[in-house]
């Protein structure tokens, strides 16, 4: 550690300081984790705890600049984030572009005329801006202060859209080299007969929203010698609970595949499963309902297909739906579920556990109400080794205490179109008022300071282009990752 620098800090203005001494060039050759143990240690006068979070960037500044303080600056906020990454990483080979982006973004809002903003748009296309991320500067405000507060938030949107862009792209990077050896092992089969080095990889991101300063889901290639050996997928979260169902998946013979989970990083890497996501496509028979475009057994009822190979697969479907329904597991949308090459049914994402929810898998979860008489009818037709098998699975794992579970407060589409309102206020506060009643909905308590906390946070999605998404732990709702401490409400 520099020793110039003492990090004898008070809990209290830990946070704030410690980005003070980095903004003053004193801690350009510190890390991230070196800083963090260090306050860790100074703060609470004890060794930092072998399980503690390996402290971020962002929450560096969600500590320094609390999101429940009723003199929370989402601007000022989101500009530290910046600033702090570009402090303590000196060699960026993306920052001359940053720059250079910066410079044209003040000369179009400048000069707001269709051409500048289409111009603009295609100049840097790589960062899907499009026109209407330039409809804030058009907004009409009484006062000049306002519509001035308006102008800056639409900067700071744009410029954040390309900062996360570039930064979660070296995370990826990063993220892969670290695990290269363990990821290689795991999903290639002949990774005993090559030569580690002689592995290279790309990477290619999957379009749809964007969480936490514009993490996103991407698919990775790696090659041996230059000829394509696997493929991967890489989720910005952990993946402890589909794990685990996998495993099960496994001793009761459903298709099942390989997860490596890194909690550490928050982070994971699936297997690649080749097919189609049970969703009807335009080239696809149009869906006699509007369940076609989101319900898997809609699409085997709409999609052409054998049959005897459609009656197959929908018994597939159903059995996969009694026992993920006696699992609690929801939110298996056809997003959320791929028809494998292998004309096997895959859920591939199973983060969500649910008592109150069906799985989202069958046409009749979309009008019933009454989960209870569902759950009790798929419950009667699992078979004893099913019983057993799931009775065993829940006394192992005890998921509600052991995992972190995502929370469906409110439907992810509607989130994902407020992000796409023209007024930055606006947006953010009917982002914010669909979470409060999410939450209230379903017998939560926030305080004022969590309310406080969650308008806040809903404003700084609203500048990264984020959708909001939740986990619970032990009857505690958290905004982000249940290690992010966002805490913003618990059960009534």
């Amino acid at each position: 550690m520099n020793s110039d620098i003492s990090l004898s800090l008070s809990v209290k203005t830990a946070w704030s300081d410690l980005i003070a001494h980095i903004e003053s060039d004193k801690c350009v050759d510190l890390t991230i984790y070196q800083l963090g143990q260090q306050i860790f240690i100074d703060s609470a006068k004890e060794k930092l705890p072998e399980n503690a979070q390996i402290l971020t960037e962002d929450r560096i500044v969600e500590k320094a600049y609390p999101l429940s303080s009723e003199n929370f600056d989402p601007l000022l906020a989101s500009q530290k984030r910046r600033s702090l990454h570009f402090k303590l990483h000196s060699k960026i080979s993306w920052k001359g572009e940053f720059d250079k982006l910066e410079q044209e973004l003040q000369k179009t809002s400048s000069s707001l005329t269709k051409e500048n903003v289409e111009e603009f748009c295609k100049a840097y296309e790589v960062y899907s801006f499009s026109p209407s991320h330039f409809d804030p500067f058009a907004e009409k405000f009484s006062q000049a202060a306002e519509k001035k507060r308006h102008a800056d938030l639409a900067k700071e949107k744009i410029l954040n859209l390309s900062f996360n862009y570039h930064r979660s792209h070296q995370e990826v990077e990063n993220f892969i080299n670290k695990h290269k050896e363990k990821i290689v092992e795991e999903f290639y089969l002949k990774s005993k007969l090559a030569s580690l080095d002689k592995f290279t990889f790309t990477i290619a991101y999957i379009n749809g929203e964007t969480h936490n300063f514009g993490r996103k889901v991407a698919q990775v290639v790696f090659s041996l010698s230059g000829q394509k050996a696997f493929t991967v997928m890489y989720k910005p979260r952990e993946a402890g609970l589909d794990r685990a169902l996998q495993d099960l998946f496994q001793k009761i013979e459903l298709p099942h595949y390989k997860i490596l989970s890194f909690p550490e990083d928050n982070k994971s890497v699936w297997q690649y499963i080749s097919g189609k996501k049970m969703i009807l496509g335009k080239e696809d028979p149009q869906p006699k309902s509007r369940l076609g475009a989101i319900c898997p057994e809609a699409f085997l009822q709409n999609i052409l297909m054998d049959s005897k190979k459609r009656l197959s697969l929908l018994g597939d479907l159903q059995r996969l739906n009694r026992i993920l329904l006696s699992l609690n597991i929801s939110d298996l949308h056809g997003e959320n579920v791929i028809m494998g090459d292998d004309e096997k049914i895959y859920p591939i994402d199973l983060e969500v556990m649910d008592d109150r929810q069906p799985t989202m898998l069958m046409i009749d979860d979309y009008g019933s109400s009454n989960i209870v008489s569902l759950r009790a009818s798929a419950e009667q037709q699992l078979t004893k080794p099913e019983k057993k098998a799931i009775e065993e699975w829940k006394i192992r794992n005890n998921p509600s205490k052991r995992f972190s579970l995502r929370c469906v407060l409110v439907s992810t589409q509607n989130l994902f179109l407020i992000r796409y309102q023209s007024n930055i206020f606006t947006a953010s506060q009917n982002m914010a008022n669909l979470i409060h009643s999410g939450l209230s909905s379903r017998g939560y308590n926030c305080s004022a300071a969590q309310k406080r906390m969650i308008n806040n946070q809903a404003l700084i999605d609203i500048l990264n282009g984020d959708v909001p998404f939740f986990t619970e732990l032990n009857g505690t709702i958290y905004y982000g990752y249940q290690n992010s401490e966002l805490e913003i409400a618990t059960k009534k």
